[in-house]
């Protein structure tokens, strides 16, 4: 992502799996973290227009982003879970299956089901 992608307090996306467009408003804690990018993106003698860069400014790519992830996991000693897995979480942390589809980019509702009944598993009654 680049400062260019944000206009209006919006970040602008287009997924690269399936292309869809999604713009996500910023906003709360998000428009922190942003401001934040933005502010360190800018502090180097050569701004970059990337929002994650390195400690020398450099664009982060998604390579470097997962081993990062993978060192701040097992710092944490948090257990079995990958990069991928922080998708999984904004679908499952959203209440409202109408926004978590929106948020995922999914084009049915039946995706957006099957994608997180798969990784959290069905709710089911017991039987008494």
């Amino acid at each position: 992502m680049r400062r260019t992608d944000i206009r209006d307090d919006v970040l602008w996306l287009q997924q690269s799996k399936t292309g869809k467009k999604l713009r996500i408003s910023i906003e709360g804690e998000l428009k922190q973290v942003v401001e934040r990018c933005v502010t360190r993106a800018k502090s180097y003698p050569v701004a970059s227009l990337h929002l994650v860069v390195s400690t020398k400014g450099q664009p982060v790519g998604q390579w470097n982003l997962r081993r990062m992830f993978d060192e701040a996991r097992a710092k944490a000693k948090v257990g079995d879970c990958q990069f991928r897995d922080i998708r999984v979480k904004t679908g499952t942390d959203v209440n409202d299956l109408k926004r978590a589809q929106a948020l995922l980019g999914h084009e049915n509702r039946a995706m957006t089901e099957h994608y997180i009944r798969n990784r959290i598993g069905e709710k089911v009654k017991p039987l008494r």
